[in-house]
């Protein structure tokens, strides 16, 4: 079975998830830093490594994407370090998690909502619903970790059983 490892940068955050396989999630958490050092995000990315022993790195695919530099940095050291380990690396656009979610996850709070519903124990985490002109509750990130962890290994155990069924 597949652990995959997420990550989803902020500026002074990184939204963490672990799953193994897509029916159990092992971590989730949302890291904060006090400075906006690359460093500090590539270090805790090295521990969680280490920590989790994740077979698949996952993270998002820039191509076509609005996100800043420092998230690109963070991705690029990320490659490199899942390239030291040894470790695949999958991408994945905000397009494919958004209509893999079609129904009833048209932005972030919503997102958060169906994961929680099929993972309870993310519940608590929910971060109330954001009003116009208000920025991002950071918790987002998480869930969009979660989110395309999730959508990354449900594609990979779909084409491991097709590819069962051509044998």
């Amino acid at each position: 079975m597949e652990r995959a490892l997420s990550i989803v940068p902020g500026l002074r955050s990184m939204g963490v998830a672990v799953l193994e396989g897509s029916e159990r999630l092992v971590e989730w958490r949302l890291a904060r830093f006090r400075e906006t050092a690359v460093t500090a995000k590539a270090t805790v990315f090295r521990q969680l490594v280490i920590r989790f022993a994740p077979t698949l790195i996952v993270v998002e695919d820039f191509a076509g994407s609005r996100r800043g530099k420092h998230a690109r940095r963070v991705v690029d050291r990320v490659r490199s370090i899942a390239a030291e380990a040894n470790l695949a690396v999958e991408t994945i656009s905000r397009r494919d998690v958004a209509e893999h979610f079609r129904e009833g996850a048209s932005d972030g709070y919503e997102l958060a909502i169906v994961l929680a519903n099929f993972f309870p124990e993310l519940a608590a985490r929910v971060p109330p619903r954001r009003f116009v002109g208000d920025g991002e509750d950071p918790r987002i990130s998480m869930f969009t970790a979660i989110a395309n962890a999730l959508v990354v290994l449900r594609a990979r155990e779909s084409q491991n059983h097709h590819q069962g069924d051509k044998r």
